[in-house]
């Protein structure tokens, strides 16, 4: 009788790679990307600009990074659905904790920061955007962010530096500190800080990146509501520091909330479970780069098609505008002044509804633009003097 053949065993997959390599290497890839292409997305059209740097670098640049190791890209980082009551719980956290603990560090900072750190990056967000910028920017804010970021912060540096042997506190927060610089907003970060604290422990305990994304998104919708309702009142003092008094009662409010939420969870311990940090999991099938991030880079250029086809006014208004920088009037500024900014700025809300041509508006603004040279009053020319005669002198 012949001897029959034995089946081969299956090849092992390779091991993935190092997860704290992994973390690092996004950190460094991201951070380059979002100065270069985040940047200027942003420039070009900020409702895109914020979308694309949170779908593209954030999360879409991550998620490949992490399935080129030999990863899972929903498994890795803690993507597993844990229920809606933790998720809910996450969101009411964030709230409470901007109210409580946010808002009086903010108030503090602005008060100790020089007026030359202070930025302006929240204002920048929401101001001159048609209600249709304004929604896609607060849905960047709101929904986009919370997501994308913590996929990368909390689902991919954390849990490599916790894989790698980093005690739990200490994961924490050096990713904290990490997601606080990366903003690079000087008077939030110690507020950053104390956020990436709260959403590091919501994963750390829970062992799912839901109730952390649910946290940021409970803290930037309180953020953006308050901002919004205060530009709604008074646009000059949507960033005006608010009285003490409002800043103790919101405290009040939000530590009760925390309280209720805590011994909400401690009597229903399925609204905040604890489950133990997950193992490195399973090797997945190597994939080619070409596969990989060749779907990544046509995904970024259709979506950049898509915005010239649709809102190119707005990009060319947006790239003159930069090139022709106007300075911040003064508060003292001439009333003549002013009102040339007011007719420039309705000016340009004609132009980008294509109620005016562009060039009407650039040039309007090359008359503001301190990159404008002066003209030189213009001389008459000088007509040439005859020399004079020279008569010989007489000897006498």
């Amino acid at each position: 009788m012949a001897d029959l053949p034995v089946p081969a065993e299956p090849e092992a997959l390779p091991r993935p790679s190092s997860a704290l390599v992994l973390a690092l290497q996004g950190l460094v890839l991201l951070f380059a990307a979002f100065i270069s292409l985040g940047f200027a997305a942003q420039l070009a059209h900020l409702p895109f600009g914020l979308w694309f740097t949170q779908l593209f670098l954030f999360l879409g640049l991550t998620a490949c990074l992490v399935r080129r190791s030999g990863r899972d890209p929903l498994a890795y980082p803690g993507l597993t659905w844990i229920g809606a009551g933790p998720v809910v719980v996450g969101f009411l956290l964030g709230v409470a904790n901007f109210l409580t603990v946010i808002a009086p560090l903010q108030y503090v900072t602005f008060l100790i920061v020089p007026e030359a750190l202070k930025d302006t990056a929240d204002r920048l967000l929401f101001e001159r955007q048609s209600p249709v910028q304004l929604a896609i920017v607060l849905g960047a804010v709101t929904l986009a962010a919370p997501l994308c970021e913590e996929y990368f912060f909390r689902g991919v540096f954390q849990q490599g530096l916790r894989l790698e042997g980093a005690r739990p506190l200490a994961s924490v927060l050096i990713t904290a500190a990490v997601f606080s610089i990366f903003h690079m907003q000087t008077v939030k970060l110690l507020p950053l800080f104390e956020l990436g604290v709260l959403f590091g422990v919501l994963r750390l305990r829970t062992g799912s990146l839901w109730p952390a994304i649910a946290a940021h998104s409970g803290n930037n919708s309180i953020t953006a509501l308050l901002f919004l309702s205060g530009m709604a009142e008074d646009p000059q003092a949507a960033e005006a520091m608010p009285e003490p008094r409002a800043i103790a009662l919101a405290a009040g409010v939000g530590g009760f909330v925390i309280l209720a939420l805590m011994w909400g969870w401690r009597r229903f311990p399925r609204l905040m479970p604890f489950r133990a940090a997950a193992a490195e999991p399973v090797a997945l099938p190597p994939v080619s780069a070409k596969r990989v991030y060749g779907r990544w880079v046509a995904g970024m250029l259709a979506s950049i098609a898509l915005l010239l086809a649709v809102d190119w006014r707005e990009v060319r208004l947006n790239y003159f505008d930069f090139v022709h920088g106007l300075p911040e009037l003064p508060e003292g500024a001439p009333l003549a002044e002013r009102e040339r900014r007011k007719e420039l700025e309705a000016l340009r809300v004609r132009a980008e509804r294509g109620e005016a041509p562009l060039e009407e508006y650039f040039e309007a603004r090359k008359q503001l633009s301190p990159r404008r040279r002066p003209e030189l009053p213009k001389v008459p020319p000088v007509e040439p003097v005859p020399p004079a005669e020279v008569t010989p002198a007489h000897g006498g």
